[in-house]
């Protein structure tokens, strides 16, 4: 057993080589948002499953076994070439490496097919955010973490900049839907190309960044972006993120397929889409599924759950 992260509603265990559980916590509002999240998958389970989105194996009622994908979350990886200031963790001074063109286009179009699938089945994700999105060993996405995602047309609850923007200050997000999700994305998109966070690399703070938070937030909510850089192809893309001009994530993502076959062609790299028996070839064949989810219900009959408890030491802290 091994600790992955926490958060506010799940502690994320490592429990097999392919198996990660998520341990539901005691906070506030925690039961509920297990139940979103189980809901989701209920829907989502009954139609064909997309390759981009986390395989849910077995659930309880407070423990839920997924599969793993074992390269960490895309904010990790965008950290690891960070340079922060010594005196202020929040201030990004420099990136000592950029992601090649061809991994940040991968990516892209399987975020953008992620949360296209997610639209065709008339919901939105909600929290689409780096932390949400998970790396298998070969540099494939998996998106996760549904306890915040609605139905288009919902009001939107949950997020912070630079993924969301305020309609006014201290106001509603808006509506779920292609507005809030490609806003999202376009954020993402920029934090591939640049390194960090749109602002990232300033600071407006004083009394411990509240007043930073706030003069971004309001520089999002004015329109406000920061630079693009000028040569990249997907600089247009990110600027029609921020301005809500894509109808739907379908379109954005057809408009994200058209940039990455350009730049392929420019450069001569194969740009085709390895979507095609994609679920097969990372095992998700029926015969492994049972197989795995066999091996949750035994791990709960073991009693995986209060082995959890007493490896985080919660029986003593709650």
């Amino acid at each position: 057993m091994e600790l992955i992260s926490l958060g506010g509603t799940w502690i994320v265990l490592k429990v097999r080589h392919d198996l990660a559980m998520k341990y539901a916590s005691e906070y506030e509002n925690a039961a509920e948002r297990v139940r979103a999240e189980y809901d989701v998958y209920e829907h989502l389970e009954k139609q064909p499953w997309s390759p981009y989105l986390c395989r849910s194996i077995y659930r309880t009622e407070r423990l839920h076994f997924l599969k793993l994908a074992s390269g960490g979350d895309l904010n990790q990886a965008i950290r690891k070439f960070q340079v922060r200031d010594p005196t202020n963790d929040r201030v990004v001074t420099s990136v000592s490496q950029h992601f090649e063109s061809a991994l940040i286009y991968k990516w892209v179009d399987e975020i953008c097919a992620a949360a296209a699938w997610l639209e065709n089945q008339g919901l939105a994700h909600g929290d689409l955010r780096p932390e949400n999105i998970l790396l298998t060993h070969d540099n494939s996405i998996k998106l996760t973490d549904f306890d915040n995602t609605l139905k288009i047309g919902q009001e939107v609850e949950v997020g912070g900049y630079p993924y969301v923007r305020e309609l006014e200050e201290f106001g509603p997000i808006g509506p779920a839907g292609a507005q809030t999700e490609q806003f999202a994305t376009g954020s993402i998109i920029f934090i591939l190309i640049v390194g960090h966070e749109p602002y990232e690399d300033q600071w407006f703070g004083k009394d411990g960044g509240e007043r930073h938070g706030l003069v971004v937030s309001r520089l999002l909510r004015l329109f406000q972006f920061p630079p693009v850089p000028e040569d990249n192809p997907s600089s247009e893309i990110i600027q029609n993120c921020w301005h809500g001009r894509y109808s739907t994530i379908a379109a954005l993502h057809e408009a994200m397929k058209a940039c990455r076959s350009e730049h392929a062609c420019s450069i001569g790299m194969d740009s085709s889409s390895d979507t095609a028996d994609r679920a097969v070839r990372a095992g998700d064949t029926p015969e492994k599924l049972q197989e795995m989810r066999l091996a949750c219900i035994e791990m709960v009959d073991g009693g995986i759950e209060e082995q959890a408890s007493r490896y985080l030491g919660l029986s003593s802290c709650m």
